[in-house]
């Protein structure tokens, strides 16, 4: 990422374009259980925001979008190096990794600083702001039981040797929640407002 961004800048300062780097809510939020896939995430949001800042003091025609994903239903389970006795799953809700690729694509054609995709993402990002010490506990009750699965540990993982499969998404069947379009939130953020100004209440 951090090759790959520097390569890019220098291509796009001449004509403008944009980078577009892939966090997670982890960027914002630890997760436990994986405290170094947290980590990483964090240094690619910072990583991300301290180059943007670099490129707009130097009046540079780029945008620079992080995208931080919530739960996707991608592999990462199957081939990320497992510590438990058990095989580990996704914490619901669980998004298509179509949104992720509309995002981007959003990004692409739209400057935008941060990019959530899932509104999990963004209701655990903004409560850990606002009351942390409250969110670790939910957190950890969430995340560390629902992140065991129970069945058994996979003998083959991709952290030194390539994976098995292939596949886009997990083998592990979970629920998936669709996640809407930047254009679709804006629309109801839109019709929100209207209804508060009119009814003076929340809007469900």
């Amino acid at each position: 990422m951090v090759y790959g961004s520097r390569v890019a800048s220098q291509h796009l300062r001449e004509n403008g374009g944009a980078i577009i780097n892939i966090g997670s809510e982890l960027s914002d939020v630890a997760a436990p259980l994986q405290g170094m896939y947290s980590a990483s995430k964090h240094a690619v949001k910072c990583w991300t925001d301290a180059m943007r800042m670099e490129l707009q003091d130097e009046d540079a025609p780029i945008a620079v979008t992080l995208i931080k994903p919530a739960a996707i239903d991608t592999p990462y389970a199957d081939h990320a190096g497992n510590e438990m006795a058990d095989h580990p799953r996704h914490v619901p809700p669980v998004y298509s990794p179509d949104a992720v690729a509309e995002a981007i694509l959003h990004a692409a054609t739209t400057p935008t600083r941060d990019l959530f995709v899932g509104s999990a993402g963004m209701v655990v990002s903004t409560l850990n702001k606002i009351m942390p010490g409250v969110m670790d506990s939910i957190v950890r009750r969430v995340l560390i039981p629902g992140t065991h699965s129970g069945d058994p540990k996979h003998s083959r993982d991709a952290l030194y040797q390539p994976g098995d499969g292939g596949q886009d998404v997990a083998t592990t069947p979970v629920w998936c929640a669709r996640a809407s379009t930047p254009r679709q939130r804006r629309t109801r953020w839109s019709l929100g407002r209207r209804c508060w100004a009119r009814a003076r209440s929340p809007w469900p």
